[in-house]
């Protein structure tokens, strides 16, 4: 039907208007320009799944991502006050590690970002000296300062979920900083209802669903953490795909991006081989993001600045990525 045509290409057309005015919106920042070009930032109504393996930094990629798009990533590296700062709130729930170790693990990141190094393990045992005091003091100073909302109990349902987004939104809404996306790690540690007990694969389908929904419903970007499955280490070529995305097919289906993380000196390291040295030391600090599904381009490898001690993702030379002790 023409008509139908004529309303659709005056939608779109109205849509890119809309966004290049500001009235619009778009997707928002990741924190990283490299993978922003690749998929448009967090986008409403999307889910975005990020798989890998354990110790590839499935947690620090969704913290420093977190952190950098509630910032805008525009902070000072010397002072780290805040030029510019984001139109948008993140929420963050870390369902599977406690209050304590997310907020150093941000802290750390956030450290990082002015220019200081900070330990994440030692925030978590106390095991600091007094010269980091000052550090320490501005960088939390400034996550304080920065929009991001946290939950932090295990065995959530979609429902319960959904409610505290919901109270995330108001909040967002009074703020005048909307609220943008929401980081969930990780899908083990999400509760299924009892409809598909004992059926892993429909308990899967029934969460990702529902998250995409949710994110529809809300008009915010989901980014659910998940694992893959064990066939990865067993291979030769340890890159993922698709195929390794644990327990069901579902994940792909819902997602309308999966990112899958890769870091090629964690098997170097553990494999402590004197003449992968080199290697490792050219390779220390990469991590790469393998897009494998993408509605909105194509599917590259994008590849990032890492430093799983401090927390800290960044774009290849961006900010923190050079640091003074």
């Amino acid at each position: 039907d023409s008509a139908d045509g004529q309303r659709l290409a005056g939608s779109l057309l109205q849509h890119v208007a809309d966004i290049r005015s500001g009235e619009g919106r778009s997707g928002v920042t990741t924190g990283f320009l490299a993978l922003d070009r690749v998929i448009g930032g967090y986008r409403p109504g999307e889910l975005v799944v990020v798989a890998a393996r354990p110790g590839m930094g499935k947690t620090v990629f969704g913290i420093a991502s977190a952190r950098a798009s509630a910032a805008g990533d525009a902070s000072d590296p010397a002072t780290g006050e805040i030029a510019v700062r984001s139109r948008h709130s993140v929420g963050f729930f870390s369902l599977e590690v406690g209050e304590a170790q997310t907020a150093a693990r941000f802290v750390a990141d956030q450290a990082r970002a002015m220019g200081r190094i900070i330990p994440y393990g030692a925030l978590v045992r106390g095991d600091l000296s007094e010269r980091h005091d000052g550090d320490l003091k501005r960088a939390a100073d400034v996550l304080a300062s920065l929009p991001i909302r946290s939950a932090f109990r295990p065995g959530q349902t979609l429902a319960m979920l959904d409610a505290r987004v919901e109270a995330w939104a108001l909040a967002g809404a009074r703020s005048g900083r909307p609220l943008a996306v929401v980081f969930v790690d990780y899908l083990k540690f999400l509760k299924a209802t009892d409809r598909y007990k004992g059926n892993r694969n429909l308990e899967i389908g029934e969460i990702t669903g529902g998250l995409k929904e949710l994110a529809a419903r809300r008009g915010i970007c989901v980014v659910l953490l998940c694992q893959l499955n064990r066939q990865v280490e067993g291979r030769q070529e340890r890159k993922p795909t698709l195929s390794d995305l644990r327990d069901s097919g579902e994940i792909e289906q819902d997602a309308d991006a999966v990112l899958m993380l890769y870091r090629e000196a964690y098997y170097l390291r553990a494999a402590g081989r004197p003449e992968d040295e080199d290697r490792l030391h050219a390779c220390r600090n990469d991590l790469d993001v393998i897009v494998e599904k993408n509605r909105v381009g194509e599917c590259v490898t994008v590849r990032l600045w890492c430093d799983v001690a401090t927390s800290s993702v960044r774009d290849p030379g961006g900010a923190g990525t050079g640091v003074t002790r």
